[in-house]
């Protein structure tokens, strides 16, 4: 098959890693929008491009419900340090990232 024909695989990256430090600890990725909080909005989304996705944060059980993978940081204490576990936990070498929730929800 030529290169055109081929899907391109790729994992997509929840970084939610925050501490919610301005919100005073309110866990924004369950607050509601319509019908369904925002991680379900952005699971929904990103079920329908890629069966590989991550949530990387501090705390490995606050999305064990989810159904994808979670993964600890490996560097704590930022975004950084998200990043580069999504990149070392990732089974493909294309990645998308996003944060749960975006800034400006």
């Amino acid at each position: 098959p030529t290169y055109a024909t081929v899907p391109l695989m790729w994992t997509a990256a929840i970084l939610a890693g925050g501490r919610a430090r301005r919100p005073g600890g309110l866990d924004k990725s369950a607050l509601p929008v319509g019908d369904r909080s925002v991680l379900d909005r952005q699971l929904g989304m990103l079920h329908t491009l890629t069966p590989h996705i991550l949530i990387v944060g501090h705390d490995d059980r606050r999305y064990r419900e989810a159904g994808v993978s979670v993964v600890v940081d490996r560097i704590a204490g930022g975004s950084l340090g998200g990043l580069y576990t999504a990149l070392m936990a990732a089974p493909t070498q294309q990645i998308i990232v996003m944060a749960s929730p975006p800034r400006t929800i």
